[in-house]
């Protein structure tokens, strides 16, 4: 049996936060590696507050357009449990 990976919110919204850019590396490294394990899942409420802080609480926010395409496209990404 393949362990899993419950992905945080906070692991997501760094993936976007451009404001860091050697944490948003890391990150992007981890889910690099999680995606070619298929070994990442996510939850509906993560998606959700995933998508409030991207586009509210980020120092440059996503429009909504934005952070629904690639909210779209990590859901295709992740299992979503």
């Amino acid at each position: 049996m393949r362990g899993r990976a419950l992905i945080d919110t906070n692991v997501l919204v760094y993936a976007y936060d451009v404001s860091e850019p050697e944490r948003q590396r890391r990150t992007l490294d981890l889910l690099h590696v999680l995606a070619e394990r298929e070994t990442g899942v996510v939850s509906t409420q993560i998606m959700a507050e995933t998508f409030v802080v991207l586009t509210r609480k980020l120092s440059s926010p996503l429009s909504v357009e934005q952070a629904v395409r690639s909210l779209a496209r990590d859901m295709r990404t992740w299992q979503v449990a």
